[in-house]
């Protein structure tokens, strides 16, 4: 069950990213995109989207917090594997072409382990 639950989820945030992605320029649609992160689980007070708008992996949209007022231009890419979070604060510009990623790794390889990997949260305080 829990299994069926997990493909829903990223079926369904799967197809709210397409259609949030569909207007490409609109005032309108700029103005209210973030209507469609909070029903793929993002949790986002008002402010602007641009699209395109990439967010992976799918079903950690409740990680991703984006706070009133913010500004994000076209092109944002985030990857947050679990269980990392992403908090962008109130009143924050977010220019084009920026790329949120939480996984950190070491900088030495080391034997039998590689460079390992782990995830780190990412807080954007207000603007």
């Amino acid at each position: 069950m829990k299994k069926i639950t997990a493909l829903w989820q990223a079926i369904s945030e799967t197809g709210l990213y397409w259609i949030m992605n569909l207007p490409v320029r609109s005032n309108v649609a700029d103005r209210n995109r973030w209507r469609l992160l909070t029903l793929a689980g993002v949790q986002a007070a008002p402010c602007e989207v641009r699209a395109p708008f990439h967010f992976m992996p799918y079903g950690g949209g409740g990680r991703l917090t984006i706070g009133r007022g913010t500004f994000i231009n076209n092109e944002l890419r985030v990857t947050m594997p679990p269980p990392s979070r992403i908090a962008i604060g109130e009143e924050v510009e977010i220019g084009p072409n920026v790329v949120l990623h939480t996984v950190h790794h070491n900088i030495l390889w080391t034997r039998g382990g590689g460079r390992g990997a782990y995830p780190k949260d990412i807080t954007l305080c207000d603007g």
